[in-house]
């Protein structure tokens, strides 16, 4: 209680040097516990849920199902691309975006 008491004098002996740095240590302070350490915490919770969705995938990545051909696995993949019809179409709208962009597409 006692060094609580002469706090106003310690700080008279500052100056107003010494106010200004406890005020900026005492807003530091406040800073810190009311937007850094609930990001922190936030940023935390976000590394928690990447690590659980990497290990989801993980698990999601299957080898091939069992009898399953070449042929077959191929024609997969072919599946996941435009037709050969609209080519020209998706093409032109790739480009368009691209110049939009500033972006040389060669």
């Amino acid at each position: 209680m006692r060094a609580l008491g002469s706090l106003p004098r310690q700080l008279s002996r500052l100056g107003w040097p010494g106010a200004l740095a406890a005020s900026l240590a005492v807003c530091g302070a406040g800073l810190f516990l009311s937007l850094l350490q609930p990001a922190r915490e936030r940023l935390d919770g976000l590394g928690g849920e990447a690590l659980a969705r990497q290990e989801q995938l993980q698990r999601s990545d299957s080898p091939a199902e069992e009898g399953d051909t070449p042929a077959s696995q191929l024609a997969r993949f072919h599946q996941a691309f435009p037709a050969l019809a609209t080519l020209p179409e998706v093409l032109d709208r790739m480009f368009a975006v691209a110049r939009r962009q500033g972006v040389a597409l060669e």
